[in-house]
């Protein structure tokens, strides 16, 4: 047992820093060094965990070009080293030289926050079967042991740095880097998954907390930590409700009344929460793709000077402003102030009329709120021009796939014949299933599991739909436009002109795609001569993409079982139009990609993109005018 009395004394107490040059033995075979940093201070929290027969090293510093706690750890131990990690950056080799034979552990970049089912990443056999002198990368509560000891590895930063923690189970040790403690903090960690991180921690009940400057404490830093951030950025939203700009922010949010949280990460808390940080976990989760549009590079690029929004968000669009300092941004509450608002502006973000295109004069951009642009590209000379045009795509994906499954689930569970009789009081499964009472005999209730869903259309909401299928254990095919790459849940995508061929395979059949030229009356006579008299067709895409007639006349002669139509032609649809009476079809009014979140979302990408245009960097989401999506 070494010794820790005194340090935990310290611990208790609050006294001063544990010494740069001797370690402090905080647990059985766990050291925590502090170590001057090239700017004369301390450096982030580094030590080592004895092994058995090796040595696990966190945080090296280099010092003068050589690994200064490698070498302090092999004087005290005698053991080779041969693992290293970070609680910081990425886990790269520090020194070829010296850490030839060590093994970097990084987190796996799938793996963010949260944790994945736990399971041996090395035991004493595994460790000698490690290639040396690799970076090796460990998901969320990965654990390495040997015959004696236990360490569980933990992300806590974002995709960028791939950061672990490292925490010591038996002791209760918590190597927490810069996520607490006064050290610098991380510069690109969410606030969001900062605070998930940290909750996580406190779950883990440790009992010494390795913070990122190298000093010890107790697990009250981690809620201290916590609950500032949470203080804090409810107090930056408040500001931000009535400040203009970030000196007007800070003169109310005061970086000195949050102790706990370094300058560093203060500046960079609000830099995120006002937008002027790139959104990169919104659009890694969307799967945001930048378009060609001119950069501050491109010839005769000017930085803009004014552009107008729409009021899409009452009381909060001027917040908008925040991200393009020295660009006037206007707020409209309607296409008709739009226009005369935009008279000079640069882009338009929210509207888009003919009138709005033909006065202002100096217009480079557009920002549409759909997905759809059709209506946008009738008005006369707008494909023509060089006006950048992005719209919302993807931004009502999680809606539309959940309103597809509903539609889906309601077809095939019948549940709407059962309302019928819920409405009646009849309590019957004649209706619902074919069957009696009792005596029982065949179903006409469908199970999802195992059966083929084909998305047509593999976009924003298509992509959706086939993660939404895939996770109740549907097969998911699916075609595409412009290529056959897809996720890992898609098993098969085609191009377009392979439709034909898939459909016969789909029991559930998705329409996700847009209404351009080819796709017009795509889903017509032809289609459904190739469906199975037990599928389901959901539109989510476009009304005239769909011939209504062809549909019917499916439905009708039993070459398709339902449809669930959140689109149709002609939209709206008229009152005495055959589709309301026909049983096996649901119809809702061309608002699937609707919910609680859509306008959190598309306010994420009016900032972003906006924070883009003003800079000079590629806008997200453009549309190729040419091909109408």
């Amino acid at each position: 047992m070494k010794p820790a009395i005194i340090l935990l004394a310290w611990i208790l107490v609050g006294t001063s820093p544990i010494s740069s040059q001797v370690p402090e033995w905080v647990a059985d075979d766990v050291a925590v060094l502090t170590t001057p940093s090239q700017a004369g201070g301390l450096s982030g929290n580094a030590g080592w965990i004895e092994f058995d027969d090796y040595v696990l090293v966190i945080d090296e510093t280099i010092v003068d070009g050589k690994p200064r706690v490698a070498e302090i750890a092999r004087r005290y131990s005698g053991k080779p080293i041969r693992f290293g990690v970070r609680t910081f950056g990425s886990g790269e080799k520090v020194s070829e030289d010296h850490f030839a034979d060590v093994v970097w552990l990084t987190a796996l970049e799938s793996d963010f926050i949260a944790p994945q089912k736990r399971g041996d990443m090395a035991d004493s056999t595994h460790v000698s079967s490690v290639v040396s002198g690799s970076v090796l990368e460990v998901q969320s509560g990965t654990i390495l042991q040997d015959s004696h000891h236990l360490v569980e590895f933990h992300h806590v930063n974002d995709r960028e740095s791939g950061s672990l923690a490292v925490y010591v189970p038996d002791s209760g040790v918590l190597f927490a880097g810069d996520l607490v403690g006064s050290g610098r903090s991380p510069s690109l960690l969410p606030i969001e998954g900062w605070i998930r991180a940290l909750k996580r921690f406190e779950g883990m009940n440790p009992k010494i907390v390795v913070a990122g400057n190298g000093q010890v404490l107790g697990p009250e830093i981690i809620v201290e930590t916590r609950s500032t951030l949470e203080k804090l950025k409810e107090r930056f939203f408040d500001a931000l409700g009535y400040a203009k700009n970030r000196k007007q922010v800070f003169d109310i949010v005061k970086p000195e009344d949050f102790g706990a949280i370094s300058e560093f990460a203060f500046g960079k808390i609000y830099d995120e929460l006002v937008g002027l940080r790139p959104a990169t976990t919104f659009i890694d989760d969307l799967g945001l793709q930048e378009g060609p549009s001119p950069t501050a590079v491109s010839p005769g690029w000017t930085r803009p000077t004014k552009i107008v929004v729409a009021d899409l968000w009452p009381g909060r669009t001027g917040q908008l402003a925040l991200v393009a300092p020295g660009v006037d941004v206007v707020v409209a509450g309607d296409p008709s102030e739009a226009a005369e608002l935009g008279r000079d502006a640069d882009a338009v973000l929210g509207w888009l009329t003919p009138q709005i295109f033909n006065e202002a004069q100096n217009l480079r951009w557009v920002q549409l709120s759909s997905a759809g642009v059709e209506r946008y590209l009738g008005i006369p000379g707008l494909n023509e021009s060089d006006v950048v045009l992005s719209n919302a795509q993807r931004i009502f994906g999680p809606g539309g796939a959940e309103h597809v499954l509903g539609m889906v689930l309601m077809l095939s569970r019948r549940l709407n014949v059962a309302l019928e009789l819920q409405r009646k009081r009849r309590w019957d499964i004649t209706p619902l299933t074919g069957a009696t009472p009792y005596i029982g005999k065949g179903s006409e209730l469908l199970e999802l599991r195992g059966r083929t869903l084909l998305v047509v259309g593999l976009g924003g909401i298509g992509t959706e739909v086939a993660r939404v299928a895939n996770g109740i254990g549907m097969r998911v095919i699916a075609t595409r436009g412009s290529s056959r790459h897809g996720p890992p849940f898609v098993e098969y995508v085609g191009l377009a002109s392979e439709l034909l061929d898939l459909v016969p395979e789909a029991d559930v059949i998705v329409n996700s795609l847009p209404l351009t030229p080819t796709t017009e009356k795509l889903f017509g006579n032809e289609f459904f001569s190739r469906t199975k008299p037990t599928s389901f067709l959901i539109n989510i895409g476009r009304g005239g993409t769909v011939d209504t007639e062809a549909l019917m006349s499916a439905l009708r002669e039993g070459r398709i079982l339902g449809a669930g139509l959140d689109v149709t032609d002609p939209e709206p649809l008229p009152e005495n139009h055959d589709l309301w009476g026909m049983p096996n079809v649901i119809i809702t009014p061309h608002l699937g990609g609707d919910g609680d979140g859509h306008m959190e979302r598309m306010w994420l990408l009016f900032r972003e993109n906006l924070r883009r245009f003003a800079k000079g960097e590629p806008l997200l989401s453009v549309v190729n005018k040419q091909r109408g999506y």
